[in-house]
């Protein structure tokens, strides 16, 4: 027998609902091993005894529907955990900017301090030369220990 493959549409359109059934059934025993949801692997074995005639329709539909529910409780947990898992990264992220912005306030603000006292300092300095080293008459000022000072 030929079948013409135009699509793998059409190529599961031409099968049976038993033949899909089947395929289905084959394609999730091989990727079983990656699912940690017992009701999936339930679901997986009830539509298994379905084909060999041993489980009815309306235990096939129960079984998908636990294994669904159970996908979408687990989905929701792993979307709650990545929510807080982004939430974590942007506190940590926002904190490290925060200190960040204080480490580098604080650098300003040492280097303002520091150079506004070392203005009051040359300005001290300053009023002091003015008021003792300038008072001096030109001879005196000439002395080494006074060049020194200046």
């Amino acid at each position: 027998m030929t079948i013409e493959w135009d699509s793998r549409k059409q190529w599961l359109e031409k099968l049976s609902h038993k033949s899909n059934v089947m395929f289905a059934l084959f394609c999730a025993k091989q990727v079983i091993h990656l699912v940690n949801n017992d009701e999936a692997k339930v679901a997986i074995n009830t539509v298994e005894r379905w084909l060999d005639g041993k489980a009815t329709a309306e235990e096939c539909r129960a079984a998908a529907a636990t294994a669904y529910a159970a996908t979408a409780t687990a989905y929701a947990a792993y979307a709650a955990a990545a929510a807080t898992a982004y939430a974590a990264a942007y506190a940590d992220a926002a904190a490290a900017y925060a200190a960040a912005y204080a480490d580098a306030a604080a650098a300003y603000a040492a280097t303002t301090a520091a150079a506004a006292t070392y203005e009051v300092k040359e300005q001290q300095i300053e009023y002091l030369r003015i008021l003792y080293i300038d008072s001096l008459p030109e001879e005196e000022r000439n002395c080494w220990l006074v060049q020194a000072c200046l």
